[in-house]
């Protein structure tokens, strides 16, 4: 059974793009950018401060689109359950959280995958690669 294809972005992202390879050029990805999507009217207090907390951090690096809010409020009603109601939060709950945490880049595992997460260091280096 063949892999399925990443989108370009995420190629991108992992710095495996090759335009040899990968895209077509007459198809146009979905632009990312830095706003933020709006958070559901319908959130509970404590998952609107963790949607809005995450949208934040998120924003800053300019990946999100408007189909994130989706899984940014999946993410944000486990988070607040977790922690409003922690004698509840069962083992299936928390398989959720974390499959939706590495989706989004949560964990360090997944973030080192991300290399246009990777914000440079403005280190007088001098471009030495062994500095």
């Amino acid at each position: 059974m063949a892999n399925k294809r990443l989108p370009d972005n995420v190629l991108r992202m992992q710095g495996t793009y090759r335009a040899n390879r990968h895209g077509d050029p007459d198809k146009k990805p979905l632009a990312a950018s830095n706003k933020a999507p709006a958070c559901p009217s319908w959130l509970p207090a404590s998952a609107k401060a963790e949607y809005r907390r995450v949208v934040k951090a998120l924003a800053d690096f300019g990946i999100l689109t408007p189909l994130d809010r989706g899984i940014l409020a999946q993410y944000a009603v486990l988070h607040a359950h977790m922690v409003d109601s922690p004698e509840t939060f069962n083992a299936a709950l928390h398989g959720q959280y974390r499959l939706i945490q590495v989706e989004l880049g949560f964990t360090p595992s997944s973030r080192s995958k991300l290399d246009g997460l990777r914000q440079d260091d403005d280190d007088d280096d001098d471009g030495d690669p062994l500095a």
